[in-house]
């Protein structure tokens, strides 16, 4: 009795056929919806972050965000597909088979992870590194509670008031 491998079961796609049927397709899909996840998660998730760690003033409107970026954590996966049912597919009229339906629901799924995970990554930076980002180029403006971490590519930075009084050349 010989073996072989049977590639067709990864390569075929679907067939009412049983002995040509494969799973091309359904990975071919999954990768597609991995792409968009990832795509769209990681840039909003770790650019929310930022401006949440680094920008955003302590007001009411920020507090409110927080608590749901952290009530949207705990919020089971059957009820983000429920929510891609009704909002992408019946509301959008997107198709029920698109890569992307699936995608942009794993990527409501995954951004409040994403934000938390990249927000204690960004407080754990010790003050020595953020000091150090400064004698590079990174500045801090004098009036503001909010540390610029964006590196400083202007031609005419000396206009701007900088935290220790003299302008970075």
């Amino acid at each position: 009795m010989t073996f072989f491998f049977n590639w067709g079961f990864f390569t075929n796609g679907d067939s009412r056929e049983p002995e040509q049927a494969g799973i091309g397709g359904a990975i071919a899909g999954s990768f597609y919806t991995l792409l968009i996840t990832l795509m769209l998660s990681f840039p909003i998730g770790v650019a929310a972050a930022v401006y949440l760690e680094e920008f955003a003033p302590t007001n009411k409107w920020t507090d409110m965000i927080e608590v749901n970026i952290n009530n949207l954590a705990a919020v089971p996966s059957i009820v983000f597909g429920l929510l891609g049912l009704a909002m992408f597919i019946n509301f959008f009229g997107m198709p029920r088979s698109a890569p992307l339906v699936g995608g942009l629901v794993l990527t409501l799924m995954t951004l409040p992870t994403i934000i938390i995970a990249s927000r204690a990554a960004l407080k754990s930076v010790p003050p020595s590194i953020r000091e150090a980002a400064l004698g590079i180029r990174c500045f801090t403006y004098a009036n503001g509670d909010s540390p610029c971490v964006a590196f400083s590519l202007a031609r005419n930075v000396d206009r701007h008031h900088y935290r220790y009084g003299a302008s970075v050349r």
